[in-house]
């Protein structure tokens, strides 16, 4: 499945759980970005292992807690 974001053919890794719209499968890219927004919520899909072993929402909930640790 491709990300949803327009111009983007990476493959979606992440729902983005978004109250205010429909929900989002998007790449881990643009999850990483979209993540930061209040009341968004990612959750990795399934089978979706990065080259380093973690699954790439794993990436981006770590990077979303350290991000708003340090504001």
């Amino acid at each position: 499945m491709e990300c949803a974001e327009p111009d983007c053919t990476e493959r979606a890794s992440v729902r983005l759980h978004i109250p205010w719209t429909e929900n989002k499968v998007v790449c881990a890219a643009h999850a990483r970005g979209l993540a930061q927004a209040d009341g968004i919520v990612p959750e990795p899909l399934e089978d979706t292992e990065t080259e380093t072993g973690y699954s790439s929402g794993f990436a981006i909930m770590i990077s979303s807690t350290y991000s708003s640790s340090i504001r």
